[in-house]
């Protein structure tokens, strides 16, 4: 992997430090297998080679199949996404996830066939946004800028800045000015 401070956002978000001393240049496997498939996605984002394409996504096809993490390199990512844990996230490819996003295990985030109203869409994530365990965010909904999603909730409409969403269906408390606060760290 090559050695770029772009590419290591993520890797600062969990640990507070750009700095991937000489182990992670030379053991590579070092480097948490949530943050290589975030590197490799953004390193197929920035490619224009087909071969180098194909190259990164058959990498991130057997790492899927190891970390349980279904992100593919479609997916926009913004700055600082962070999984303090790996295992059975799915996101959409369709899907945008803003800057300083944290997603814990079992977290979904897709599409809604719906018939009704809008018809399917894709969910939009806002920035230092924090996603619980086993939360669902389906269909054309925006979530607003510093939301709290606590675990197990089911997210299918629209939640404003400043909110904290809680229960199934979601019931959100708007207004929360600090709704992130100790939750979202080493914000890039």
């Amino acid at each position: 992997m090559a050695h770029n401070k772009n590419n290591y956002v993520d890797y600062y978000r969990m640990y507070g430090r750009f700095s991937l001393k000489w182990q992670h240049r030379v053991f590579p496997c070092l480097i948490p297998p949530q943050i290589r498939h975030f590197i490799l996605i953004r390193k197929w984002q920035n490619t224009h080679s087909n071969l180098n394409k194909f190259l990164l996504k058959t990498r991130i096809h057997f790492l899927q199949k190891r970390s349980f993490i279904d992100i593919p390199p479609q997916t926009k990512l913004g700055n600082g996404l962070l999984m303090y844990h790996t295992g059975g996230v799915i996101v959409n490819d369709k899907a945008i996830i803003g800057n300083n996003v944290t997603l814990s295990p079992g977290v979904t985030i897709g599409k809604t066939a719906n018939k009704k109203g809008d018809g399917p869409g894709y969910p939009k994530i806002g920035n230092e946004v924090w996603i619980g365990t086993n939360a669902v965010i389906i269909g054309n909904v925006t979530i607003g800028d510093n939301v709290l999603i606590a675990a197990n909730c089911f997210v299918n409409r629209n939640v404003p800045s400043n909110s904290v969403v809680f229960g199934n269906p979601a019931i959100i408390k708007e207004g929360k000015q600090n709704a992130t606060t100790g939750y979202i760290r080493n914000r890039v």
